[in-house]
């Protein structure tokens, strides 16, 4: 699908690219799954981004009101996977 993703206008273009590839990722989990070590590392270049565990709530609960998909479920379910894992969400 296509949306306007929660984004920062102070962000640098690679600062949005890591956040928007996150968002992608969490995209993929729900719609037909990603390897749990692609989910975890787009997630690390994320929270260079997003350091703060409040902006991150604000962003994820942006995210999740516009497309019903959570970063923190998401993440939740991928540490309890191996990274060989694939990362299927609902």
């Amino acid at each position: 699908m296509s949306y306007a993703y929660p984004l920062d206008s102070d962000w640098t273009k690679d600062e949005i690219i890591a956040v928007v590839e996150l968002y992608a990722a969490v995209e993929q989990a729900y719609e037909q799954g990603i390897q749990v070590k692609q989910f975890k590392d787009k997630y690390a270049a994320f929270k260079r981004v997003v350091s703060t565990i409040a902006l991150e709530k604000t962003y994820d609960r942006a995210f999740e009101k516009l497309t019903h998909y959570s970063i923190y479920a998401c993440r939740k379910k991928a540490q309890d996977l191996t990274d060989q894992s694939l990362l299927k969400m609902r």
